[in-house]
């Protein structure tokens, strides 16, 4: 990738963590931002496509104890909003940029607008009731489910758990 918009891209993620963190989130390294909670992550994944410059925003949840060696991007993604939140968010809004200081702003502004609009309401929905239910198997594999029921009941996996906060590139403590 070149060093261009490798400066570009980080300027919108300076933006876009500034802009999120009124909502709640914290970013870790690579391309996620996160919400803890006691036994899961809310994230949010921002894919920096390599033939243009834009984004494609992803949505899911980590359980803490999930043995799964990878992020699964369980929820919507930007051209995949499920129907429920889309007429909360604008169709003709993208997230595209270039080196103009305004097309940096509007890229920005729209992403964090996408995570508040449609982002918050889909992470509101999965509570932890929800995510142990039936309904989680819409979004979570039955392993997920059963690890954590395992780490409601106190069983915490410190492999997993370490792998967890890798893959999300959390810190421990943050």
């Amino acid at each position: 990738m070149n060093s261009q918009k490798e400066k570009l891209k980080r300027e919108v993620f300076k933006k876009v963590t500034t802009g999120v963190a009124s909502l709640g989130f914290s970013k870790g390294s690579r391309q996620f931002w996160f919400i803890e909670k006691e036994h899961f992550f809310y994230f949010f994944h921002l894919h920096s496509y390599s033939f243009n410059y834009s984004f494609r925003i992803h949505l899911g949840i980590r359980i803490k104890n999930d043995s799964f060696e990878a992020i699964s991007l369980n929820g919507p993604s930007r051209n995949q909003v499920m129907s429920k939140y889309f007429k909360l968010f604008n169709n003709k809004c993208t997230f595209e940029y270039s080196s103009n200081e305004i097309d940096l702003s509007k890229c920005s502004k729209n992403i964090i607008e996408y995570i508040s609009r449609t982002g918050l309401p889909w992470f509101n929905h999965w509570t932890l009731d929800r995510l142990v239910s039936e309904e989680g198997k819409k979004i979570q594999s039955n392993e997920s489910i059963e690890m954590l029921k395992r780490a409601i009941e106190g069983e915490k996996i410190g492999k997993n758990l370490d792998q967890t906060y890798h893959l999300l590139g959390i810190k421990k403590g943050t």
